[in-house]
């Protein structure tokens, strides 16, 4: 069974539906990425599209909020 690094997704939509909780180290960040995960980030838009160029011209990017990681949070009674 292979482990979900190891999985290939058709999009870069499909990569990032399916790899939500890896986006927790790049919160307050924009990153450009692909059908295969996360090419480049920086808090910097411009700096990160000129990063990702540099890779490739193949790529999404998107700003990572930090109130839309998923979090998990521990209550104690």
């Amino acid at each position: 069974m292979k482990n979900r690094t190891e999985l290939r997704f058709e999009t870069p939509s499909e990569w990032l539906q399916n790899n939500r909780k890896e986006l927790a180290k790049y919160a307050g960040e924009w990153i450009a990425f692909t059908n295969e995960g996360v090419i480049a980030h920086d808090k910097n838009g411009k700096i990160l599209a000129q990063k990702a160029r540099e890779i490739t011209l193949d790529f999404v990017f998107k700003f990572v909020h930090p109130l839309e990681i998923p979090r998990i949070i521990r209550i104690r009674l």
